[in-house]
């Protein structure tokens, strides 16, 4: 078994602050080759405080690759990392280039996450509630969706799958009683809208 692996610095609320790859002690040392941001989050929590957790890699190209698409993952969800570049570094500082990087990239393509390190990365975030989307990320993931539309050959084919569907037999659907109206509007007082500013 290969003795690298990522890890994740955590705030004592289980936020992520900082990704990284190392092998032996490395994730348990918080001064040496730090940068000055990391280092003042250090400050303001303790080290005594700060949550490790580490997730073992098949190999130290393994590790590269993970400690970049963690990052990035990270980023794209909204969370303040520390690092100051998108990981994969090597051992001296020396940086893979791109076409290396997405060597490696390929070499991993189809590999999946263990249920142990989903589990490590789940127990990290756990508790922290997810920064709201941007207005240009939500426009990132409802432009695929409008791209699709649901032609005739397409509701043909699902009415068709649907026939003989007994789940519903006997229910009679109507217009809602004033009753159920008013609960239905309670329930959604104060929610905003996924999709609201989104551009059409």
């Amino acid at each position: 078994m290969s003795d690298f692996y990522t890890y994740l610095h955590c705030r004592p609320d289980g936020t992520p602050f900082y990704v990284g790859k190392g092998s032996g002690r490395r994730a348990y040392q918080f001064a040496k080759n730090r940068n000055r941001h990391y280092k003042n989050v250090i400050l303001k929590y303790g080290v005594d405080n700060v949550k490790v957790f580490i997730s073992p890699c098949e190999s130290e190209a393994v590790a590269f690759i993970e400690e970049i698409r963690q990052i990035q993952l990270l980023r794209e969800a909204g969370y303040e990392l520390t690092n100051k570049t998108e990981g994969g570094e090597g051992p001296s500082g020396f940086a893979h280039s791109e076409s290396t990087k997405k060597q490696l990239s390929k070499s991993h393509l189809g590999k999946k996450f263990t249920d142990e390190h989903k589990a490590r990365i789940a127990e990290a975030l756990r508790g922290k509630k997810r920064p709201p989307f941007s207005d240009e990320w939500k426009a990132k993931l409802c432009a695929p969706l409008r791209m699709y539309e649901i032609t005739p050959e397409v509701r043909a084919k699902l009415s068709e799958k649907s026939k003989g569907n007994k789940h519903a037999l006997g229910l009679k659907r109507g217009p809602m009683s004033d009753a159920h109206k008013a609960k239905v509007s309670a329930a959604k007082k104060g929610r905003t809208p996924w999709n609201k500013g989104l551009a059409k």
